[in-house]
């Protein structure tokens, strides 16, 4: 599944917190985009649009994301604390 592109003008605090985060877990369990790609079925340049914020990703996208990175959904998305 691929991410929708962002509407123009509109602030995207949803991917402002998506996109670090999404970065910061997966090098944080030691994965490199296209091997996280390969784990959610995505390509690597989407993995790299996700991270700069430039696609919203899906709830689908999001659940599958999270779990390839083993956190819950609300971890990646930053609305849950980090730990």
């Amino acid at each position: 599944m691929r991410g929708r592109s962002v509407p123009e003008g509109w602030k995207r605090p949803y991917l402002e917190q998506v996109g670090p985060r999404l970065r910061e877990l997966r090098e944080a369990v030691g994965l490199s985009r296209p091997e996280l790609a390969a784990r959610v079925g995505m390509t690597r340049s989407s993995i790299r649009k996700l991270e700069a914020g430039d696609h919203a990703p899906r709830p689908q996208t999001v659940a599958r994301l999270a779990a390839a990175l083993g956190v819950t959904p609300d971890r990646l998305t930053a609305s849950a604390p980090d730990h």
